[in-house]
């Protein structure tokens, strides 16, 4: 009884009045199934009338492959239809209405580069229709949401499902181990098949999950609700007593109308059903979903009046009166121009459905929405995995749980329309690392380490005995870190988990830079007698400003070093240069000027090495001795060249600054202290 999206393709009259062919009682009879929407039938004949239609004319054969893509298509078929598409498009089929099925059926497949062509191909023809460009950015869209896929599990609910459809699957009691679903198997009751589908009439089926988690092999559902038409689609009310469901009426192998009804619990089945008069049996009203409050009812129809093919309406029993009200439709924030179908309204308000026109990835897509006052707020697309570039439809929520059941035909199923178990999975984040010595790499042991959101969420852990430290994250939150430890330098990162997929644990060591002893800093390179600063200085003195800004309590002494060739004054009053010329630039860079003093040592204090750096070895000292006792010109110059440095060193770790900073409320205008007129402004 699914309602498939589409309408009926009226048959295409040649332009040469008809063909001997088209004379033929086979020709005549694909048409007639064509037309009463038979499509398996359709498709039967047709693929028998192909090869004939190949030696009439290439019109009749572009003509019988549009119809048996547009049969497949219109019976769930989707996947067979690609081949088809594709051979009325390459016989030059005369509507471009082919390309862009053919294009359809290659994103639905997946085959989405192909599918880009021809939907480029489709627009050079149609460039301005809303179908065609609506398609082509599903499918874009579609790809980038499948590279980044929401926190959505979802699992194929394979003991249960078959070759042929099931979906609409329902808990029937409060501990989700007993459902009811939709299916075409061949076990259902009626003894003819539908001839959209070829396959039986729908019936509603019942399945249980056994100790072991196993679910039983599905049974017909007792009782008088399974009849020779169409029935599925069900909700069951708050205490699971009562299940509402749709019947689908046919005549001659075609539904002629749906309507809805609703059933007691009667032992292991259903008692009598009994209609719940909505519209006239002539239209659609089907796939019902009560709200909590067992009053509300939510549904689909095509009555008159609606925004589109099949739209969302909400209806209420009036107890006192024992009748429904009249049916309301959901207005535009929800219903389309195109098809709205599935509602399910969730036990905390929130309604979730499926539709082929809002933005989405193709086919059906489910979206949720809030009420907002009186107005459904815009709706919401679930995204990949839940949904696919297939038709993903009547999603079921569990009570007060974010895990379920939904339906779809995306090509990785087993049948036309299988079931699916979702769940919104809970990824454990976690934050690990180290503090060291910046120097030694040893441990450090004893500090602190916080991390800090932009809504000011602050997290701290004591960094422990061996240096180590963890916490656990938030998903899609971006963190602020900070390591602390006295007569330590800060250390700081950034942690951001908005591209988690999965269990993570982030590693971020801290190394901390100890105070006591001069630091010295890389590359701040001067021309010779010259202080004025060079570029790649200025990218060293950045990585200070970072250092001050981190530890806004230091003040410090940055001092410079000549190497001891020339004079001795020179290089002191050189050097002093130097030394200002790095406070200046950190000052134009917001630091204030009372952490900073600048000091000019000239040749003084030559450099004792902590470490084997070049030619020489940890503890060698840069003076004028041992540089008069290298072996050559270039040891010598080496050493000059680490003697030529700039240095900092922490004097205080308890300054305050003077500025003051201005809340955000102090900039707010007040418009009762002013007595000017508004038009003044």
């Amino acid at each position: 009884m699914r309602i498939y999206k589409g309408v009926v393709i009226l048959l295409v009259v040649l332009f040469n009045g008809g063909s001997l062919f088209a004379q033929t009682d086979m020709f005549i009879k694909a048409d007639r199934a064509f037309e009463r929407e038979e499509y398996n039938v359709a498709c039967f004949l047709y693929e028998k009338l192909y090869p004939r239609a190949k030696k009439i004319n290439k019109l009749e054969k572009a003509r019988v492959c549009f119809n048996l893509g547009e049969s497949y298509r219109l019976s769930g078929n989707i996947r067979k239809s690609e081949s088809w598409y594709k051979k009325s498009v390459s016989g030059k089929y005369f509507d471009p209405i082919s390309i862009l099925r053919l294009a359809n059926a290659q994103a639905f497949n997946k085959k989405f580069e192909d599918a880009e062509v021809n939907y480029r191909l489709y627009l050079s023809k149609v460039p301005y229709d809303e179908i065609g460009i609506r398609d082509y950015a599903n499918c874009k869209r579609a790809q980038e949401w499948i590279k980044s896929p929401t926190q959505w599990s979802i699992r194929n609910m394979a003991e249960i499902n078959s070759k042929y459809s099931e979906f609409s699957g329902a808990y029937v009691e409060k501990k989700f181990k007993t459902i009811i679903f939709t299916s075409s198997r061949k076990e259902a009751t009626g003894s003819e098949d539908d001839g959209r589908t070829g396959e039986q009439y729908t019936d509603l089926f019942i399945s249980k999950r056994g100790r072991k988690g196993k679910w039983s092999k599905p049974a017909v559902v007792e009782g008088s609700i399974n009849t020779e038409y169409g029935e599925g689609a069900t909700s069951f009310n708050k205490k699971y007593n009562a299940v509402f469901y749709t019947s689908c009426k046919t005549e001659k192998k075609r539904a002629v109308g749906c309507e809805i009804y609703w059933a007691k619990k009667k032992g292991k089945g259903f008692g009598d059903p009994m209609l719940i008069p909505i519209s006239s049996d002539t239209f659609i009203c089907a796939h019902p979903s009560m709200a909590k409050d067992n009053a509300t009812l939510y549904f689909t129809s095509d009555m008159p009046g609606g925004f589109g093919g099949n739209d969302i309406y909400v209806t209420t029993y009036n107890k006192r009166g024992k009748q429904w009200t009249k049916a309301k439709n959901l207005g535009p924030s929800i219903n389309t121009s195109g098809n709205e179908v599935f509602p399910f309204i969730k036990s905390d308000g929130v309604l979730y459905f499926s539709s082929d026109t809002h933005d989405g990835m193709g086919g059906l897509d489910i979206f949720k929405s809030t009420k907002e006052g009186d107005a459904w707020g815009k709706p919401e697309n679930l995204q990949y995995p839940v949904n696919s570039t297939a038709d993903d439809f009547s999603i079921l929520f569990k009570p007060g749980r974010e895990e379920g059941l939904f339906s779809s035909n995306r090509i990785e199923g087993r049948g036309r329309d299988d079931i699916y178990e979702f769940l919104w999975q809970i990824y454990t984040i976690k934050l690990e690392g180290y503090a060291y010595d910046k120097e030694t790499k040893e441990a450090l042991p004893g500090g602190f380490v916080t991390l800090t959101t932009a809504d000011g969420q602050v997290l701290t852990d004591t960094i422990d005995s061996t240096g180590f430290y963890s916490f656990e994250l938030e998903q899609n939150r971006a963190y602020d870190m900070e390591a602390t430890l006295d007569k330590f330098l800060n250390d700081g990162a950034e942690i951001g988990t908005y591209d988690v997929r999965g269990d993570t644990t982030f590693t971020q060591n801290m190394y901390l830079q100890n105070t006591v002893k001069p630091i010295i800093l890389p590359n701040i390179l001067y021309d010779v007698a010259k202080w004025d600063l060079r570029a790649e200085s200025k990218k060293s003195l950045d990585i200070l400003l970072t250092t001050l800004n981190g530890n806004p309590n230091i003040t410090i002494e940055l001092g410079s070093h000549t190497d001891n060739r020339g004079d001795s004054k020179y290089n002191k009053s050189l050097a002093a240069k130097r030394a200002k010329a790095c406070v200046d630039y950190l000052i134009e860079n917001n630091i204030e000027k009372e952490r900073l003093t600048p000091k000019g040592y000239g040749e003084d204090n030559p450099r004792e090495l902590e470490e084997d750096l070049g030619s020489f070895k940890a503890g060698d000292i840069m003076g004028k001795k041992f540089i008069r006792g290298l072996d050559s010109d270039d040891l010598e110059e080496e050493a000059h060249q680490l003697n030529r440095r700039t240095s900092f060193k922490v004097l205080e770790t308890d300054f305050v600054s003077k500025r003051v900073v201005l809340d955000e409320d102090d900039y707010q205008y007040d418009a009762d202290s002013s007595e000017d007129d508004d038009e003044d402004w």
